[in-house]
This record gives structure tokens, C-alpha cells and sequence, in this order.
């Protein structure tokens, strides 16, 4: 049991989506041996005392694991979101480059215009105000 900790413990502290496989399945495995170890107990002959101790301890080691398997769970889902979350302003900073390319592009060619450079102007800096907003 204390092996499953110790993993789930270093699964935690990873945030490489393509590590958290192999901190899984080490969770898993000592898991598994922990269940082994319980099988191989409840086969000894015991007395009543130990064999309620015994069943405290698998009670309690069952809230573990489901709670150690739901921080788990939440871990990689937040793995996931902050992996999109990245491409995510990433993809905004690519759009946000081609919008300022845009503007200064529009900017320049109303430059000759009063009245056309003061509405561009108008335009470009409500968008450049929202796109801070965003940001």
C-alpha cells in the first residue's frame, strides 16, 4: 500500500501527458501486489480479532485506492487541459500576429485619407482593446 502511494504520489508531480502512462501502470502494479498480498493473508488461519483487523485495514485500504484512482482521474484531466490550453494561446497568438499584420496593413494604405484613417483607426483599436481583454 505504501508503494501505491509513493506512485500515485509521483504521478502527481508529472506533467508530461506522455509520462503519465508509465507512473500509471507502476500505481497499478503495486496496486495489484497489494491485492495479492490481502488474498494471500485471508488464506492463513486467524483469529477473530485478526480477522477483523484484517477487515478494517482492507475497508480502509479500499477508500484509499478509490481515492487515489479519482486524484488520478482529475491529475490527467488536468494534464489534458493545460496541453489544450496551451495550443489554445498559441493558436490565439498566431491569430492575434495576423490581425495586427492586418491592421497595420489597412492603417497604411488609408494613411492618404483623413476620414478613412480615423475610422480604421476607430475599428483597429476597439479590436486591439478586445483582443487585451481576451488576453
Amino acid at each position: 500500500m505504501l508503494s501505491a502511494n509513493r506512485d500515485a504520489v509521483s504521478f502527481l508531480g508529472v506533467w508530461d501527458s506522455g509520462q503519465l502512462d508509465r507512473y500509471q501502470n507502476a500505481y497499478g502494479q503495486a496496486k495489484e501486489r497489494y491485492d495479492v498480498g490481502i488474498r494471500n493473508m485471508t488464506s492463513f488461519n486467524v483469529t477473530d480479532d485478526v480477522k477483523r483487523s484484517l477487515m478494517q485495514s482492507e475497508r480502509t485500504a479500499a477508500n484509499f485506492f478509490a481515492t487515489s484512482e479519482e486524484l488520478i482521474r482529475l491529475h490527467t484531466e488536468e494534464v489534458g487541459l493545460r496541453s489544450s490550453l496551451l495550443q489554445m494561446k498559441v493558436q490565439f497568438l498566431q491569430l492575434e500576429d495576423t490581425y495586427r499584420s492586418a491592421a497595420d496593413l489597412l492603417l497604411h494604405f488609408t494613411s492618404g485619407q483623413r476620414s478613412l484613417q480615423n475610422k480604421a483607426e476607430l475599428i483597429t483599436s476597439g479590436i486591439a482593446r478586445d483582443i487585451k481583454l481576451i488576453l
